[in-house]
């Protein structure tokens, strides 16, 4: 009898278990599931224009500057990781205008919109377009996974843009030789952390301080809880974003 009793209570502190378990892994569904969403200029940027060209395949979005092939297509292109809890369509104004200058990008959709569960979600593009000499990058959280994937890769990426972002601490680029475009706002919710993970970066490290720049406006979704206040327009601030990656990628490609 006493071990009968034993066994229900086991099993009923199993199922009690079980079920706390799947309420907090609903939970954190919902919560990740919250996603700052794209703004209606996002929206309409994923529509394409007569520069660019939009196209989806397995979870990659493709950019491409038109025309898809010919004397203008520069062979560096750009491989982003979204931003933490972002939509990635997000996103799509400031890639836009990158491959409008002729260089293809990629931007990896992120499970549950958070790149710390698609590190490696680069590897089939490297893989499936070698001909393209592809720089890694990202923003906030999709920055610092690129980061880490580059880092445990380094020969497959050409370089790594970090914007509102920073390499984990056991990512130490010092001593690296691999180009990086360090982009970020002054008003970055950030910046502390920016600034104080500069040594993990090498002194060739190109930095760029948006004045008056903030986390949220690399992206089209809107106002980012906990972000310090821009005083420079989204619009300039992605226009600055947009010229310095396109020299860093002009400075790696060969027509």
């Amino acid at each position: 009898m006493k071990q009968r009793k034993a066994v229900r209570i086991l099993l009923t502190a199993s199922a009690i278990l079980a079920a706390l378990l799947l309420l907090i892994a609903g939970g954190f569904v919902v919560w990740a599931n919250g996603a700052y969403q794209p703004s209606p200029v996002a929206q309409d940027a994923m529509k394409g224009n007569d520069s660019v060209m939009v196209t989806e395949k397995e979870g990659v979005i493709f950019f491409e500057p038109r025309p898809i092939s010919g004397p203008d297509r520069l062979d560096a292109g750009f491989v982003f990781y979204p931003g933490g809890k972002v939509e990635a369509e997000a996103y799509a104004p400031l890639l836009s205008a990158i491959a409008a200058k002729g260089h293809p990008v990629a931007m990896c959709r992120m499970p549950l919109n958070l790149a710390v569960f698609g590190t490696g979600a680069a590897k089939s593009v490297f893989q499936d377009y070698p001909d393209t000499r592809w720089v890694l990058g990202g923003h906030s959280l999709g920055g610092s996974m690129a980061a880490y994937y580059a880092y445990e890769h380094p020969s497959e990426s050409a370089g790594l843009i970090l914007l509102g972002s920073y390499p984990a601490e056991g990512n130490d680029f010092s001593q690296k030789d691999m180009p990086i475009l360090s982009i970020f706002g002054s008003n970055d919710m950030g910046i502390e952390d920016i600034l104080k993970y500069k040594p993990l970066l090498p002194p060739s490290t190109i930095w760029l301080e948006l004045k008056g720049g903030n986390h949220a406006q690399f992206g089209d979704y809107g106002p980012q809880k906990g972000d310090g206040g821009a005083s420079l327009s989204r619009e300039a601030q992605q226009a600055k974003t947009v010229e310095a990656i396109t020299a860093f990628l002009d400075g790696l490609a060969v027509n």
